[in-house]
C-alpha cells in the first residue's frame, strides 16, 4: 500500500506526504526483532522516501515520531542520514520523542514531506508494465536477507525516468 498524500497547492504543485512505522523493532527487551536504532531509522526513512518518490515528489524533510525513548534518537537519525547519503540527499530532520511514559517495546513514526510537479505526474500512460527489484521482506528477513535488498539509489534513479 502507498502511504503518500497527495495535496495540491497551486495548479502546478502537490505537497507529498509520505510515511512509514514499525512497532516492536528495536532494542528494548520486549521488541520481537532485535536490531540497533540506526537499522529502524535507514529502513523506516527507505519505506517513506521510496513511496515519495513513487508518487512523484522530491523530499524536502524528514519528520520522527519516536516511542523508543531519548538515548534512541540520534542513532534514529544517523540511520535517516545514512539513507539520504545513498540518494545525495541533505534534508532537515525534526519530530519528538516520547518521553513521559517509558514503554516496553520500541515503536517509530517517520514522515517524509515532499512536494512535485503535477504536471509530470498528470501525463497519458501509454502502457503500464510493472517490475519487481528487490524481494519484499519483513522483520528478521530484512537481516537476514541482505542481499535481496535493492539499492535505493537504483530505485531512485529508475523513479527519475521520464517514462517511469
Amino acid at each position: 500500500m502507498n502511504d503518500s498524500l497527495i495535496l495540491p497547492f497551486t495548479e502546478s504543485q502537490s505537497l507529498v506526504v509520505s510515511c512509514d512505522n514499525s512497532g516492536g523493532i528495536g532494542l528494548k527487551e520486549k521488541d520481537l526483532v532485535q536490531v540497533p536504532y540506526e537499522v529502524v531509522g535507514y529502513f523506516s526513512f527507505r519505506v517513506a522516501v521510496m513511496e515519495c518518490l513513487a508518487a512523484g515528489g522530491s523530499p524536502m524533510t524528514v519528520v520522527l515520531h519516536n516511542f523508543c525513548g531519548d538515548e534512541a534518537w540520534e542513532a534514529l537519525k544517523i540511520g535517516v542520514m545514512k539513507g539520504m547519503d545513498e540518494i545525495g540527499l541533505d534534508l532537515s530532520i525534526t519530530g519528538s520523542t516520547e518521553s513521559n511514559m517509558p514503554l516496553l517495546q520500541s515503536a517509530l513514526g517517520l514522515m517524509v514531506i515532499g512536494k512535485r510537479r503535477n504536471e509530470r505526474v498528470m501525463k497519458p500512460i501509454l502502457q503500464r508494465e510493472m517490475a519487481l527489484i528487490g524481494r519484499p521482506l519483513v522483520g528478521e528477513e530484512v537481516m537476514k536477507q541482505q542481499e535481496w535488498i535493492a539499492p535505493l539509489s537504483l530505485y531512485k534513479s529508475l523513479c527519475e525516468l521520464e517514462e517511469v
